[in-house]
């Protein structure tokens, strides 16, 4: 009779608990989309556009970001191009607090505004000069969403990583109410864009720290980074360099095989075919403002 009433008393707070996690997810948003980078072409209609309609609303998820204003890029083939209107217009603060306000963004942080830590050169290593930076707003912006579901009591099943110069040509495919129950992520080797787990979320947005405050163990020509499989060796990559080259989407290769993440999948999951970037400089030529020659993003 003890076991029997006890059994009872286990399955009516389960139901309870069960229906309290019910009400508590009653209107509340299951997906965070993260914003990270340069603002840059977020102020142009189109890429407004489809951010509220084939992201933002086609997943149910509110918004974060964490930009700055620069105009810099890393993009030589893109940086010969003479500054366009748009280029200025993607520097100008109020534009971006304006298109992301209509976005409906639940928090902005400037970078300008913040002290972002001074990362460590790793030792025999190099790479693009923007990267350093994106990696901090990558990890800041999840920080901010951490922050908000611990206000809120409630996680997020699912985490977004998108640039604000990207566009979508078809609304992304909804994503599963709950997320697998291992740390799981769709588009790996992929610094532009991926969806993270709740589980998998704090090893993909942690990649300035895996990048900088161990050391640089991990990242560069260090004992640790050769010893890792080929292909997670960043800063290793450059083998007819003599110093070796950093590629950014490396270092999320790296953060997926260091925390035993499991990919699921990408465009095929997701729709995400037309899924592009909007250059700015572009747009002082006869060419489209898109990336143009990119299989997978065309």
């Amino acid at each position: 009779a003890i076991v029997h009433e006890t059994e009872t008393v286990d399955r009516i707070m389960g139901e309870a608990q069960k229906a309290e996690g019910s009400t508590k997810r009653a209107g509340q948003k299951l997906v965070a989309v993260c914003l990270a980078g340069s603002a840059r072409t977020i102020v142009h209609p189109v890429v407004l556009h489809t951010h509220r309609h084939h992201l933002l609303r086609a997943l149910g998820a509110d918004l974060y970001a964490v930009v700055n204003l620069k105009k810099t890029t890393a993009h030589s083939g893109i940086a010969r191009f003479p500054e366009s209107e748009l280029t200025r217009r993607g520097a100008q603060r109020w534009r971006v607090e304006e298109a992301l306000r209509l976005l409906g963004a639940v928090e902005v942080v400037f970078q300008e505004d913040v002290h972002e830590p001074k990362g460590v050169s790793c030792l025999g290593a190099h790479g693009a000069f923007t990267w350093p930076s994106m990696m901090w707003n990558v990890q800041r912006c999840g920080e901010l969403v951490r922050q908000h579901e611990e206000r809120r009591q409630l996680p997020y099943e699912w985490v977004v990583r998108a640039r604000p110069d990207t566009f979508f040509r078809r609304p992304v495919r909804p994503l599963p109410t709950a997320a697998p129950k291992v740390p799981s992520f769709y588009c790996a080797n992929n610094d532009a864009f991926f969806v993270a787990s709740n589980l998998a979320a704090p090893g993909l947005f942690s990649v300035w720290s895996l990048s900088f405050e161990v050391g640089c163990v991990w990242a560069g020509n260090t004992s640790l980074s050769q010893s890792l499989p080929q292909r997670f060796q960043c800063g290793l990559e450059g083998s007819k360099k003599s110093r070796g080259f950093i590629y950014a989407d490396c270092i999320f290769r790296l953060a997926a095989y260091r925390y035993r993440l499991v990919h699921i999948g990408c465009q095929d999951h997701l729709s995400t075919f037309g899924r592009d970037f909007f250059r700015a400089h572009y747009c002082n030529t006869s060419k489209p403002c898109i990336t143009s020659g990119w299989a997978s993003r065309t």
